[in-house]
């Protein structure tokens, strides 16, 4: 990001995506604690994070941090980058995601939106004939937002042709 110097770097964690998300000590440029951070997401959405400061000194992003994690997907193993620019005073965030593998097709790019059935069913096709797989098969839809942090391939065999 350009003029922007990293705060912070870190892999989420099944907690950060389930509670608040601790901060790492070696953070930087990160306002006093209980107080309020305006931070822009890639797409240019704004969110309001809380920097609390628990016992031990530890640091933990609050308030809108559950629906940051409710409305952008993050999984356990992507890592979050934070930035903070000092020309503006503002902050910015970055999520970069672990690539999933569908039958060898790397999909990451599209987690989160409808795949073109095209693009899906060239790849489900090598992927049947290389293991000898019935070919009748109609690839309808796939929708990873089908239920929370998962994706699922719905396949509908056809019922073959009798003459």
């Amino acid at each position: 990001m350009n003029g922007c110097e990293l705060s912070f770097k870190k892999k989420l964690s099944s907690t950060d995506l389930t509670r608040n998300m601790e901060i790492p000590r070696e953070a930087r440029h990160l306002p006093a604690a209980n107080q309020t951070m305006r931070v822009l997401e890639q797409n240019g959405r704004p969110w309001h994070f809380k920097c609390s400061r628990r016992r031990g000194g530890r640091r933990y992003l609050t308030d809108q941090w559950r629906d940051f994690v409710r409305t952008a997907t993050p999984r356990k193993g992507n890592i979050l980058r934070f930035y903070y620019s000092a020309a503006d005073g503002e902050y910015f965030l970055e999520l970069e995601r672990r690539s999933i593998r569908l039958f060898g097709m790397v999909i990451e790019q599209y987690f989160g939106n409808q795949i073109p059935c095209s693009q899906l069913q060239g790849a489900l096709s090598r992927s049947l004939k290389t293991r000898a797989y019935d070919k009748n098969f109609k690839y309808k839809t796939y929708n990873p937002k089908l239920a929370l942090n998962t994706f699922s391939l719905v396949v509908e065999q056809l019922e073959s042709d009798r003459l």
